[in-house]
């Protein structure tokens, strides 16, 4: 999807008519070696009043090296030499270096209102519109009845959330060989013993409510070493009952073979299960989920902010055949598609997704928010005259919104009968209507 950057998203804020403090040029000589000045001599031809900038913000976008490469800076401006087109800010801070024209210059931007505003207000009208107007487009996965902690192994920061080692193994995220739609997998590297992931699912339910009910456990695996990777479960840490093993077909084996059914015996002091690789041997784990019983309310993934589509995969063994949630089938894996708040970015690297038809709106209503931040640091006919700024860049993205003139995504519900969804506190939660 388009996206666009910090840089001329602010480019283009500074250019509404709103604001209209766009100013971007190129060093011609070098600055002041205490890196407290830039010259540019085509700033002459602006205005060679003294201090005619003074209290403005001067920004470097790559640094002060000539070069380039450096990241963005931004300084107050404390005096302007009219004469030769030297802008000075403050030596109490000054730039990180000495701007250097070297051979092609240095580029810089001026700006009447501050650029640290002027970002805070483009993420305030992101978040403002993120999740009805213009939207992150999100898609994530769950499992129906599942009680594993992070199954499909999606959430990663050092460990897999959820999981344990089981003696040593090397746990990585594996990016490139992975299932249709996911964003990883478990890659799980065992030397010197058997070895892999587990977890104690005992903590779903206490030991009286599930006892004599069945466990099941779904999973997929991949292994080019035949008879060496597996899924297990304890009840009480000696003995254990397995899936099958892959057969070693490099290639994605599924819920056919991965799978283990079994009943949950009364003296269980644990409910442990495992993804296991044998000793020298590398797996993949996409998926390794368990239920014992019927769950109707789950959790929405905090990415996604308004649900509007919800399928179901149609048959165990394939991920590329989904049809509209109708009847919830235990062990299935849902896709859910719905529409998440836009990046914001941090940097002027960073980028925003968001594209040519719907930037006028964002600017239009970070417009309003910018000159209604600016409108409190003045006083009697300023504040009057930005207070008027803002209100106007707010009509004008009202209108935007009313006569829906900009790129707005598609949004349409599945939902039917099936399934909805309802918010409780900061978090929303997905119902199955079974």
């Amino acid at each position: 999807m388009a996206t666009t950057t910090r840089l001329l998203l602010r480019q283009y804020l500074s250019q509404d008519r709103h604001v209209g403090d766009w100013l971007t040029e190129t060093t011609t000589s070098a600055g002041g070696a205490a890196g407290i000045t830039l010259v540019c001599s085509a700033l002459m031809g602006i205005s060679q009043d003294t201090d005619y900038f003074l209290d403005w913000y001067a920004v470097l976008p790559a640094g002060p090296a000539s070069a380039g490469g450096g990241t963005y800076e931004v300084r107050k401006v404390s005096g302007y030499t009219g004469s030769n087109g030297t802008v000075t800010v403050s030596g109490y801070r000054a730039f990180s270096a000495q701007v250097d024209a070297g051979a092609s210059g240095v580029a810089f931007e001026l700006h009447k209102y501050d650029p640290t505003k002027k970002h805070a207000a483009l993420h305030a009208a992101g978040r403002l519109l993120a999740g009805e107007d213009i939207y992150l487009p999100v898609t994530e996965f769950l499992i129906v009845d599942n009680i594993a902690t992070n199954p499909l192994f999606q959430t990663y920061s050092a460990a897999f959330t959820g999981w344990s080692d089981v003696s040593s193994p090397t746990i990585a995220e594996e990016t490139s060989r992975i299932l249709p739609g996911f964003s990883r997998s478990a890659s799980i590297a065992a030397s010197g013993a058997v070895e892999g992931l587990s977890q104690n699912l005992l903590t779903y339910a206490n030991q009286d409510s599930i006892a004599d009910k069945t466990l099941n456990v779904r999973g997929w695996l991949w292994c080019a070493t035949g008879d060496s990777a597996r899924l297990r479960v304890t009840f009480d840490g000696s003995t254990y009952y397995n899936s099958d093993y892959v057969s070693g077909s490099e290639e994605w084996e599924g819920p056919q073979a991965i799978r283990i059914q079994q009943a949950i015996p009364t003296t269980l002091s644990q409910m442990t299960l495992s993804v296991e690789l044998a000793s020298g041997v590398t797996g993949y784990c996409q998926m390794a989920a368990a239920w014992i019983a019927s769950i109707r309310r789950y959790a929405v993934p905090s990415s996604i902010r308004f649900l509007d589509h919800l399928y179901q995969q149609v048959y165990d063994d394939r991920l590329d055949v989904w049809a509209p949630l109708g009847s919830p089938v235990a062990g299935r894996i849902l896709k859910l598609e719905g529409r998440g708040v836009l990046t914001l970015p941090a940097s002027d690297t960073a980028t925003m997704e968001i594209g040519d038809w719907e930037i006028p709106l964002l600017v239009k209503l970070a417009a309003a928010e910018l000159m209604g931040a600016v409108a409190s640091e003045y006083t009697a006919g300023d504040k009057t005259e930005a207070l008027g700024r803002s209100q106007a860049a707010m009509s004008e993205a009202q209108m935007l919104l009313g006569k829906k003139r900009y790129g707005q995504h598609v949004v349409w519900s599945n939902r039917g009968g099936a399934w909805h969804t309802q918010p409780e506190g900061s978090s929303l939660y997905l119902y199955l209507d079974r």
